[in-house]
């Protein structure tokens, strides 16, 4: 019986020794291909969605650099018009109504603006797309600035809708901006003086110069950030992407 067992014992030994090893070779090799097929497919995934989120962040980029772009081009359109004598800045009807037109042109502008060297201010508001103001500040309002209903062919009534005292557009973040920088550029995200409501916006200025060189004012249009927000919300991004603009300090925009 012993002999039998020790016969049994060494066949199952064998049968295991020569078993195994293939078994754990074919287990290992199984295991590795598994691993690396999940490990390649974990990269594959991790960078195809690296690069749609590099396409995405393109297509935003781009989005609004045509949005933001539009506010330097009126400013430069409105430059040009007045080194070509197109538009006189000293008489506010003209240039109030050229403004308000401009409004009804670019959507995306809720105020196009220019103020003088002197404090002079003229300037036209869009609050929504029926309704908007002419805002003037001359020698005829003293030391405030009036806000005054518009007629359907954009001419400044006599129906005084809001009003400033003691405004001096020269000491706004907007005109310090463009005097600072001696360029086009933007101010830095500041509250609008406006009677309407409590509005965050930002401006694109350019300093105006004559023929001569010297300084004369500033050319300004807004960009209300609720408006830039809607904007951002109209954007779909899958099924529950958000974007997101934040300053380079970190400050959320919109």
């Amino acid at each position: 019986m012993s002999k039998m067992f020790t016969k049994a014992a060494r066949r199952v030994n064998l049968r295991t020794v020569l078993i195994v090893p293939f078994i754990v070779q074919i287990v290992g090799a199984v295991g590795l291909v598994g691993y690396l097929s999940f490990r390649n497919g974990q990269k594959a995934v991790n960078e195809l969605a690296s690069q749609l989120m590099d396409e995405v962040g393109d297509r935003l980029e781009q989005h609004f650099d045509s949005y933001l772009a539009v506010p330097h081009l009126v400013n430069q359109v409105n430059a040009d018009n007045i080194q070509s004598g197109l538009l006189d800045v000293n008489n506010f009807p003209q240039t109030g109504k050229y403004f308000w037109r401009q409004l009804q042109t670019f959507e995306t502008v809720s105020f196009v603006q220019f103020a003088s060297k002197e404090g002079e201010f003229i300037g036209a508001e869009k609050f929504n797309s029926r309704q908007f103001a002419i805002e003037i500040k001359d020698k005829s309002t003293g030391s405030d600035k009036y806000a005054y209903a518009v007629d359907k062919e954009g001419n400044a009534t006599e129906q005084v809708i809001g009003s400033k005292q003691d405004y001096d557009p020269r000491v706004r973040p907007w005109y310090k901006s463009a005097k600072s920088a001696q360029q086009p550029t933007w101010s830095e995200i500041y509250q609008f003086s406006t009677d309407s409501a409590v509005r965050l916006g930002i401006t694109a200025v350019a300093p105006f110069y004559d023929e001569d060189g010297d300084f004369q004012g500033v050319l300004g249009t807004d960009i209300v950030l609720s408006q830039l927000a809607d904007d951002l919300r109209s954007i779909k991004i899958g099924k529950s992407g958000e974007t997101f603009i934040i300053e380079r300090d970190g400050i959320l925009v919109a």
